[in-house]
C-alpha cells in the first residue's frame, strides 16, 4: 500500500471516528434538529446575482461525508455501522431541507427581470461546472440541483435562457459520464 493511500485511509479513518462519536452522541442525547419549514437560508435575503445560495456548498460538504462517512463502512464495527448508518441518514434528511430551500431560491428568481434571474442561474452553472476546489465526482452532488434548475429554465421563452436550458442538460449528460466513471467505487459506498 502506497504511503500516500496510507495517509488518506487515516485521514479517513479519522474522519469516521469524530462523526461516528458526534452523531452517537446526537442521536443518543436526541437533538437532532431539523431546518424550519418555510425558510430558504440563502446567503443574502433577496435573490443575488453574484452570490450562491448557502445551500450548495452545504449540499456538496453533506455529500463528502457521506462519502468519507461510508467509504470504509466493511471495516467498521456494528455498533460503527449503525452510527454511520444513522449519521448517514440525517446528512440525507439535511440535505432534502437544503434543496426545499434552492427550490425556495430558485422560485424567489421569478421576481427578477429576465437579464437578473439568467446571470443568477449561471453563476450557480459557473459553480457547478467550474468552482475552485471541485472533482468531477463533487459534481454528482449536483444531480438534483440541476434537474430543479432545468425545470425552471424550462418555463423561459429567451434565447439566452434556451441555451441555459442546453447547457443544464449538457451539464447532466456530464454527470452521467462521470457516474460511468466512478460507478463501481460509488455502488460499493452506496450499496
Amino acid at each position: 500500500m502506497s504511503q500516500s493511500r496510507k495517509i488518506i485511509l487515516a485521514i479517513a479513518a479519522f474522519v469516521v471516528a469524530v462523526l461516528v462519536a458526534s452523531g452517537t452522541y446526537i442521536f443518543s442525547t436526541n437533538k437532532v434538529t431539523k431546518p424550519e419549514q418555510g425558510k430558504a437560508d440563502v446567503v443574502d435575503s433577496a435573490p443575488s446575482l453574484n452570490k450562491l445560495p448557502k445551500e450548495l456548498g452545504d449540499i456538496l460538504a453533506a455529500y463528502r461525508k457521506v462519502i468519507v462517512l461510508l467509504g470504509d463502512e466493511k471495516s467498521l464495527s456494528a455498533k460503527e455501522k449503525t452510527a454511520a448508518n444513522r449519521i448517514g441518514q440525517a446528512l440525507f434528511h439535511e440535505n432534502l431541507g437544503r434543496l426545499v430551500a434552492v427550490d425556495e431560491y430558485l422560485e424567489s428568481l421569478k421576481k427578477l427581470k429576465a437579464p437578473e434571474r439568467e446571470a443568477a442561474y449561471d453563476t450557480i452553472l459557473n459553480f457547478i461546472e467550474s468552482g475552485d476546489g471541485l472533482f468531477d465526482a463533487d459534481r454528482l452532488a449536483f444531480r438534483e440541483v440541476l434537474l430543479k434548475l432545468q425545470k425552471a429554465i424550462a418555463t423561459e421563452q429567451t434565447l439566452p435562457a434556451i441555451k441555459l436550458h442546453k447547457r443544464v442538460g449538457d451539464d447532466l449528460a456530464a454527470l452521467d459520464e462521470i457516474e460511468r466513471e466512478y460507478d463501481k467505487e460509488l455502488k460499493d459506498i452506496f450499496s
